[in-house]
């Protein structure tokens, strides 16, 4: 197609007329990408913290489970251990009283992590005074009941290891991913808090 002179120089003008506008587009379109650029990014992080939380907080919920048998077989060794009166009723006592707070505070405040740890502590250390005294009380060591429930506080107790050591794993990783740029920035300001790490609380 021929174009005659006036055409041309008309076409030429209304391109460079468009490209002027396309340029003073441009910034318009920059602005408007920007928030795009930083909103989906971080709506991605955040979403991926709170993965890792929801995580972290059904594996908490592993360890109360097992927390919770652990203290329902602690229960029969205090009906079995009573069967024997010549053993040591001060620390069967204290056993039985640090088991029923040990319950309690895991019913009133399950999402307390550090009292509930103080509290299995407690606990641990009467299961821990107890056995001191049946260890040297060969009736009830020959009791095929008692054996059974030690062999059964030894594999809860196993399971409430496993259970802390995933705890810690998805705890640290749910923490580091808090810790880093840019939800360093934003977890204040959230309701994304840190988790604390345990140590073993069983014997």
């Amino acid at each position: 197609i021929r174009y005659t002179e006036p055409k041309r120089k008309r076409l030429s003008r209304y391109y460079n007329h468009r490209y002027k506008e396309i340029q003073l587009m441009e910034p318009v379109l920059l602005l408007a990408a920007i928030p795009t650029l930083i909103v989906v990014p971080l709506t991605y992080i955040y979403n991926k913290s709170r993965n890792h939380k929801k995580a972290t907080d059904t594996s908490w919920e592993q360890v109360a489970l097992h927390l919770s048998r652990r203290s329902e077989i602690l229960l029969n060794l205090i009906a079995a251990a009573k069967s024997y009166p010549q053993l040591n009723q001060q620390a069967l006592m204290r056993m039985a009283h640090a088991r029923v707070e040990a319950m309690k505070t895991m019913e009133a405040n399950p999402a307390n992590i550090v009292l509930i740890e103080a509290k299995q502590k407690e606990l641990t250390d009467a299961l821990t005074n107890l056995s001191g005294f049946t260890s040297q009380y060969y009736p009830i060591l020959s009791d095929e009941r008692y054996v059974k429930i030690q062999k059964e506080i030894a594999e809860a107790e196993e399971a409430i290891r496993v259970a802390y050591n995933d705890y810690n794993e998805l705890a640290s990783i749910y923490n580091s991913t808090l810790d880093k740029f840019p939800m360093n920035l934003f977890s204040k300001k959230s309701k994304l808090r840190n988790k604390r790490l345990h140590v073993l609380v069983t014997s």
